[in-house]
């Protein structure tokens, strides 16, 4: 058993880090730790370094490159290691990869893929530390007289809890429902919605437009019942014409929280949908997906990175999947931000007589021509491209169509075919979104108070 010194000790270590990770914050809101390229290179440099030396699983993997492991003393010499693809951590699922003892980790998640999963480490000073900086990002937005409900997974994952953390810390009274579970169903959920009044909704962006719908057709009214007014994305992409229309349904400011795979948030929307990157948790980089060769600002490849904190899990030259461009730009305080914009996945991409399309360039031609409600469906061949649209108004839909295609390239408009859902076709569509078999009977569309 524990010693009473050794389990008071324990508790000093975990206020001493978040004592120190704090302080960090308030050195970063009064601008006292503006870094310029050589000390920021420096530093990161040392990190890259130590997660090598250190890291068994850098040096196995290095090794069966035919990579020599040298002192990284610049950039470009870090630009030469390999990338590491999403097939390394998958074999090295779950443990391989670990660069620390499971003891001292503060948190262990998954990827939702069970079939080809990646298992996550975080150490707790990389644990404290994401708090404090996705903190940074949010101070502000959320406040201590928001009352937050999370409706996104727990099982596993690391965005809701990590979020949790982040709320607390920003003094937000956190309600925890998860979602699709029999602890919360939907009567209960929707009853704490009509009579807590929680004003910030957090889960992904479809989940909000399958809530609105769920709750419409149980006879709830969005603004009379509720009291949304603020919506944050979580684990999914989200083009500004899908988050424009969240918005529009919830009548809410929408935020976006980017992250992929099992990885906490890499980056926070600003008030222009705009993704602010997090520089100092992670280094990003543009990849040519063919050449591999690092891209300049505003070139479109594949995204990049390298954890700054985790020495748990250090991912160097981590390939993402993600098509994306970097560019930069000046924040309030004169410090340098980077901006992602996104395209969507790579392997998501539709190929059609030789030409490509993303999923994402599809949502973003859909919802921003005014006329897509929630729902979408993609059928597609060498020879054509099928869209089943949830059409806000089926009858303007047919006249319109034409004016739909024209928003796809021209090489394209000859190959897609567009058409609107049926109201049996929107029924089935929403019954299978919900995990719910569109046959049970126990699902009924009424109010429960």
């Amino acid at each position: 058993m524990p010693t009473v010194d050794s389990r008071i000790n324990m508790l000093k270590y975990s206020l001493e880090l978040k004592l120190e990770m704090i302080e960090s914050l308030a050195s970063e809101i009064n601008e006292e730790n503006k870094t310029n390229f050589n000390e920021f290179e420096a530093s990161f440099l040392k990190k890259i370094n130590n997660f090598i030396n250190n890291s068994d699983f850098y040096k196995r993997y290095y090794e069966l490159d035919a990579t020599q492991i040298v002192k990284i003393e610049n950039i470009n010499q870090f630009q030469e290691l390999p990338l590491l693809p999403r097939k390394k951590l998958e074999e090295s699922y779950p443990l391989k990869a670990l660069s620390a003892k499971v003891s001292d980790l503060s948190h262990y998640s998954e990827s939702v893929s069970a079939d080809c999963p990646i298992s996550f480490f975080y150490s707790r000073h990389s644990w404290f530390h994401d708090h404090i900086t996705v903190s940074n990002e949010l101070l502000g937005e959320i406040t201590p007289k928001d009352i937050v409900v999370v409706a996104s997974p727990y099982e596993l994952s690391i965005a809701a809890q990590e979020l949790e953390r982040v709320f607390e810390i920003l003094g937000a009274t956190i309600i925890s429902c998860g979602i699709f579970n029999e602890v919360c169903p939907w009567d209960r959920f929707f009853n704490l919605l009509s009579s807590v009044k929680p004003n910030v909704l957090v889960c992904s962006a479809t989940h909000s437009f399958i809530i609105a719908d769920v709750a419409t057709k149980m006879g709830f009214d969005l603004k009379r019942d509720f009291n949304i007014n603020k919506v944050i994305n979580v684990s999914e992409n989200l083009c500004k014409a899908k988050r424009n229309r969240v918005a529009k349904i919830w009548d809410a400011t929408v935020f976006d929280l980017y992250s992929i795979d099992g990885l906490p948030p890499l980056g926070v929307s600003d008030e222009n949908g705009d993704i602010l990157l997090m520089d100092k948790k992670f280094y990003f980089e543009i990849i040519d997906i063919y050449t591999n060769q690092v891209l300049v600002e505003k070139q479109v490849g594949e995204l990049v990175i390298t954890s700054l904190d985790n020495e748990a899990l250090p991912l160097i030259r981590y390939r993402t999947g993600e098509l994306a461009s970097l560019s930069y730009r000046k924040d309030e305080f004169d410090n340098s931000r980077t901006v992602l914009k996104r395209y969507g996945k790579s392997s998501n991409k539709i190929s059609v007589h030789n030409q490509t399309l993303t999923y994402q360039e599809i949502e973003n031609i859909l919802f921003s021509s005014g006329l897509q409600d929630k729902y979408y469906d993609v059928e597609y061949n060498e020879n054509s491209i099928s869209i089943y649209m949830d059409a806000i108004n089926p009858d303007l839909f047919e006249s319109s169509k034409e004016d739909i295609l024209c928003r796809f390239p021209s090489s394209l408009r000859d190959y897609v075919k567009l058409k609107a859902y049926t109201q049996d076709e929107r029924e089935l569509k929403l019954a299978s979104m919900q995990n719910i078999n569109s046959n049970q009977k126990s699902f009924n569309f009424h109010k429960i108070y």
